[in-house]
Parts: structure tokens; sequence; C-alpha cells
């Protein structure tokens, strides 16, 4: 069998001081309860297995996919480890060894390569999303990237997006059914050959279109764009921005002004891939503010401190990735809030399902909609 042997990561392995304060606030070792599944476990087991030079088991390589990515740990490390480019490395290693990741991680490769999507769904229905009279110029340098949670599942957020662009004349272009998959469940699961093949053909298509700002709802996307492209094809032609960042932009230059009073308590969930890996927690505070009507509440843990909604889970742990959901969504039920609004599909989809499991009233929304509402556009 493989063994592991000296890598990049190793060095990281030995600056671990075993305080354990990841521990505290590690999502899956509150769902696991044993400390080897938490980052100062998952460090010490490897580090062990590394020193004796043992074989990699199967459950070794379970441990360094049950994860959360959220990126907790790395906010609260004394000796500053970023723990989710060690994730990254360690898994990157293990697919190298020839060591297959977790089986849905390769049917969602699969399908990727297949449909351009991870769900397997046809390529061909990707732009059913499109509102009917939507239009979209091709000599903008602007492309607004829906991503594949929006284009076939919260396709609701999507159609917010372009529809408040419509409102306000926003130019901007779109590639149609010749967009795909950003490549995240690969560049997570450890394919690096797979995600710069993705990356690789994106990137042409972007560039092609000239495009020189990308701008996307998905904070997965964006992340992807924004820290894993250049690592896999090198510099981009464009810059990879999140959609919270124009429409705040947007509002502050006057161009987009909300006419709709809510009249409703709202609170934020910070998605983990904008949030503490990119730094955007004001952005989306500041479009909640703006609407006419709107009383926010903080969560008691926002921000860098906010908990994860579970949902990068959902590829290979759905169950678990649920039970995160519903302790986020007790969170804001615990505020008062009417609405619990964030800015990614993937979150909406998982607060969604915790608060229906939780049968709680609380409307859960991701914050296109919200938007939209006030500016008197159905979606």
């Amino acid at each position: 069998m493989a063994r592991l042997q000296e890598k990049p990561y190793e060095n990281e392995l030995y600056v671990c001081a075993r305080c354990g304060y990841c521990r505290e606030v590690c999502p899956v070792k509150k769902l696991n309860g044993f400390d080897k599944v938490c980052p100062r476990g998952k460090i010490l087991l490897l580090k062990h297995f590394m020193e004796k030079k043992m074989p990699i088991t199967k459950d070794m390589i379970w441990n360094w996919y049950y994860c959360c990515t959220c990126g907790y740990c790395a906010e609260t490390c004394p000796v500053n480890i970023d723990f989710p480019t060690v994730v990254k490395d360690v898994r990157v290693d293990l697919v190298k060894r020839g060591l297959n990741p977790l089986e849905p991680f390769k049917i969602a490769s699969t399908n990727i390569l297949t449909e351009s999507n991870p769900f397997g769904k046809p390529k061909s229905e990707r732009t059913e999303w499109i509102p009917q009279g939507v239009k979209f110029s091709k000599r903008s340098d602007t492309l607004y990237w829906a991503g594949c949670t929006s284009a076939y599942w919260t396709t609701e957020t999507a159609r917010a997006v372009v529809s408040i662009l419509r409102h306000i004349n926003f130019d901007y272009n779109m590639l149609g059914g010749d967009e795909g998959c950003c490549g995240m469940i690969p560049v997570w699961g450890g394919g690096t050959e797979v995600s710069r093949q993705i990356a690789e053909r994106n990137v042409r298509l972007i560039e092609d279109s000239g495009a020189k700002v990308l701008f996307t709802t998905c904070p997965g996307c964006y992340s992807t764009f924004k820290e894993d492209y250049p690592k896999l094809v090198g510099k981009l032609g464009f810059e990879a921005r999140h959609t919270s960042e124009l429409f705040s932009e947007l509002i502050k230059s006057g161009r987009l002004k909300f006419t709709h009073k809510l009249n409703s308590t709202v609170t934020y969930h910070d998605p983990c891939h904008i949030g503490r890996f990119h730094g955007i927690f004001e952005e989306p505070r500041e479009i909640v503010s703006a609407i006419p009507g709107v009383k926010f509440i903080e969560m008691d843990y926002n921000r860098r401190a906010a908990n994860c909604c579970g949902g990068p889970m959902r590829t290979a742990f759905a169950e678990d990735s649920l039970t995160v959901a519903q302790w986020r969504v007790d969170e804001a039920l615990s505020t008062k809030a009417e609405i619990l609004t964030t800015f990614c599909p993937q979150c909406t989809i998982n607060l969604r399902q915790g608060a229906a499991t939780r049968e709680a009233t609380i409307e859960v929304l991701d914050l296109p909609i919200l938007m939209a509402r006030a500016l008197g556009i159905e979606t």
C-alpha cells in the first residue's frame, strides 16, 4: 500500500501546538465527538502515520474528507496554521498516490466532465432558469457567472440577479449554454488534473468573451476563481468578484435604489467561502441596511466567528450537513428574526432544509430575493 512521506504540508504538522482551540469550534468534532476528526486530531494522526511510515488506511482517507472546510479552525489557531489549505494539500497527495477520494467526490467529478455540473443534470437544461425577455450584451466586459447551484437548483437566485440588473439597465454578458462548472468539488477533492482541465476550459471561454470582470453569486465559484485558478493555470486576464460587492457599489453610487418597504426583522448568515476566506462581511450588511423597513439583528456568532451552515459537507455527508444547518437555524431563531438571509445558494439550500426540519416559521432567502422584493420585482 501507499505510504505517506514528506510533503509541503509537513511543516504545518510540526507547528501544531496541540492546544485544542480548533476542537472547540470544529463542526465535525461536535458531530462526531472523537478528537481524531478535528484539525488537531487529523494533524496528530497524520504525523504519526508519517513518522511510523504506516500504510494509509481507508479510515485515514475518510477522516481527511470529513470536514466542513469552513475555516473556523484557522481563525482560532494561535500558531496560524492555514488548515483548509492543509486539507487541500493532503487530499491532493492522497489522489496522486492513487488513493481515490470518497465515492461522492468521484461521481461529482465525473458528472462535471460529462454534463458540466456536479449534479449530473443535462447540460442542455443549464439555461432554463433565464427569464423570458432577459437580454445581455456580448460586447460587455462584465460577465455574470450563475454557477451550477443557481442554474439548476436555486434558480430563483439567478433570476433575481438578472432581473435586478435589467431593472437598472446594467450592461453585462453571460456565457449561456457555454457556462460550465467552476470545478470547486474536484479542487477540494484533490483531483488536480481534473481541476486544471476544468479551469483551462473556463478561463479560455471567459477571456474569449472579452470579460475583464467576472461576478458570481456563488461563494464557492468566487473562491475557486479567485484563489484556486491562479494556482492551476497562472495569472487570469479578468478579475473575479462576488455579486455582493457589485450590488453594494451600485447602492453607494445611487444607481440601485430600493423602493418598497419590507417591514421585516432580518438576520444574516455569513457564508464561509466569502466571509472568513475572503473578508466579504460588510457588503451584504450594507445591502440589507439599505432596504427600507428592515430591522437588522445580528446572530451572536457572526463575521469571522460565524458558524458554518454545513453546506460543503453535502457532497459526501448529507445527514451531518443537515445537522449543522439545524444548529445555525437555531441561532437565527434565537434572534426572533422573521427572515434569515445569506448570500450563497448552497447556504440557502442547507439552511432552508434545516429550518424545515425544525418546522420553523423563519423564512430563509438568498439576499438577491430580498433585494428583488424591495424593488417590487417578482421572481
